[in-house]
């Protein structure tokens, strides 16, 4: 099942589980920022700032600014 916010997932719904598969930003990403910790932050025309993890690929946390406008 693919989402409006750029993420894939596998259901399985006779065991009522699910995965995600894979996350992406769905917007023009204007600021990406990397740590020393294996970690990096990207922020979005959507108005959402991501939080990454280098090592595992995958997005591990997300803020979203609801009703952002981008201009």
């Amino acid at each position: 099942m693919g989402t409006d916010a750029g993420t894939l997932w596998y259901v399985n719904w006779p065991e009522h589980s699910s995965v995600r598969l894979i996350s992406t930003n769905p917007s023009t990403i204007n600021a990406i920022e990397f740590s020393d910790t294996g970690k990096f932050v990207s922020c979005a025309d959507d108005g959402s700032l991501r939080l990454w993890c280098l090592e595992e690929r995958e997005q591990v946390l997300q803020f979203q600014v609801l009703e952002q406008v981008s201009d």
